[in-house]
């Protein structure tokens, strides 16, 4: 509440007067701007207007050209609701006419939660879906230099690496210097020759390892990927790579590309490790360079590239022991209350119990998914019985926003399909640590997963016991196959 000569009205307009507060005049931009950027999870019952709302990944939709014409008078009242089946759902082939494919599977993938008939506005800045002070200011910035390309581009840049880094970096193998390394580079953190020359502050601008070019000053782009000592790295490297092709991309944008494709490959851990050391030697050997005059020898820096792998393979195997899995994402320290919860679930503790486990026939639902970035999804699950024997399996596709949502999914496909094959106690294994923990009740709920939370949480009223446990990727290969073969199918 506001007291005092604020120039408010009751109804939060401000009183006509002849200088109006700054802070009358803040409130009212930002509430301006919350409903300007606020978007819509819509309900099966919604009347939201389908072209004046946001609701397809914040934004309104645009229908196709065919529709720009006569035929959009007609349609220019749709509702939400017309878009979806009497009998629930989306009506597809009616949003296939309306929409190209990419707005389609957006709307495909939006989940509509049965229980839910009014439209709830949603904040898609942050996981909850809940306004943040934080996420808004973050925004505003980014308005703010719009007019400065170089500053806008990296303020974008750094909301969408620090989800990258916090859902990527920090669950890969291997010292947690490496991933704060990796961090900065994608946050343009590092003291190099550009950030000296924005301060004004007397340095060598030039590249400590290259010195090819005084007239080129030392970034974080010509030390990891443009600079010809980099660049025979590389190639030498037992990755192989080909700087030159990367042309003229950011190193930290080429660094997650790489990233995702390494973690599309069926043993992608140990070439993943090597590119991280790749990076950490080449950083070790620029600050050599630059503070203790050291210079490029290529047998010493790759006898040294080979052992820094060498060293972290050993101390990953010892750290897998330690935890009693073959776990690939054993990454935080378990210091913290949250850091033991995730522990406790590598280490194979059910989480989400209903029911009691009795002594009679249980299987175990192995539960894997996959996703395309136009939001394609597909999934598959393995049966087993107790003695480890298969006594069924499934997959399917679909449409999905994230990851994430894909993974829940999954669990929501197999769990419908055991319960139609009348199995009444069964423990649903996958190897998402992020998806497990949400039912533990470790890190703020994400929005895009809360309405299918809700309906398995209806799911699991169908059987006598019901639990959720961890299984690590290297053990849960036939139910990624499964799902590797739905996402080809035709």
């Amino acid at each position: 509440m506001i007291f005092g000569d604020s120039g408010w009205n009751g109804d939060l307009t401000p009183r006509p007067s002849r200088v109006t507060s700054w802070g009358v005049k803040s409130v009212l931009h930002g509430l301006q701007f919350i409903l300007d950027n606020l978007s819509w999870q819509p309900g099966v019952s919604s009347n939201l207007n389908v072209w004046t709302n946001k609701w397809v990944n914040g934004k309104c939709p645009n229908p196709k050209d065919d529709f720009l014409g006569q035929d959009f008078l007609f349609l220019k009242d749709l509702t939400i609701r017309d878009l979806q089946l009497n009998t629930g759902g989306w009506n597809q082939h009616f949003i296939r006419l309306l929409f190209d494919d990419e707005t389609t599977n957006r709307i495909l993938a939006t989940h509509l939660r049965p229980n839910q008939v009014v439209d709830d506005p949603i904040w898609s800045f942050t996981e909850t879906g809940e306004y943040s002070v934080k996420s808004g200011y973050g925004i505003l910035c980014s308005e703010f230099f719009a007019s400065k390309a170089s500053a806008l581009n990296r303020s974008r840049m750094n909301i969408k690496r620090k989800e990258f880094c916090r859902t990527r970096i920090c669950h890969l193998s291997g010292p947690q210097s490496w991933k704060i390394l990796v961090w900065k580079i994608l946050l343009n953190s590092l003291p190099v020759g550009v950030e000296f020359e924005k301060r004004h502050l007397p340095w060598d601008l030039s590249c400590c390892l290259c010195h090819s070019s005084f007239t080129i000053v030392e970034s974080i782009d010509l030390i990891f990927k443009d600079c010809e000592v980099a660049a025979r790295i590389w190639a030498g490297s037992s990755l192989g790579v080909n700087t030159e092709q990367a042309g003229r991309i950011s190193a930290g944008d080429w660094i997650i590309n790489w990233i995702h494709y390494l973690r599309t490959l069926d043993d992608w851990e140990v070439p993943t490790i090597q590119f991280l050391a790749t990076i950490v030697s080449i950083c070790n050997l620029r600050n050599a360079a630059r503070f203790r005059g050291g210079k490029f020898f290529p047998e010493v820096f790759f006898r040294f590239l080979n052992h820094l792998v060498g060293v972290t393979m050993e101390a990953r195997t010892q750290n897998s022991k330690s935890l009693g899995q073959g776990s690939s994402e054993a990454y935080d320290d378990g210091n913290t209350e949250q850091g033991l919860g995730m522990n406790s679930l590598r280490n194979g503790n059910p989480v989400y119990v209903t029911g009691t486990a009795g002594s009679c026939h249980k299987i175990r639902l192995m539960v894997d998914a996959s996703w395309r970035k136009l939001c394609e999804a597909s999934w598959g699950w393995i049966a087993l019985d107790m003695g480890g024997h298969v006594v069924g399996e499934g997959n399917g596709r679909g449409f999905a926003e994230s990851p994430l949502q894909a993974e829940a999914l999954g669990v929501t496909m197999a769990i419908t399909w055991a319960r139609d094959c009348d199995f009444l106690h069964v423990e649903v294994s996958s190897d998402c640590l992020q998806l497990l923990g949400q039912w533990a009740g470790y890190g703020a709920g994400h929005y895009l997963i809360a309405g299918i939370l809700d309906d398995i949480a209806i799911l699991s009223t169908n059987f006598h016991y019901l639990c959720f446990s961890y299984v690590c990727r290297e053990h849960n290969g036939p139910a990624h196959r499964l799902a590797r073969r739905a996402m080809t199918m035709a």
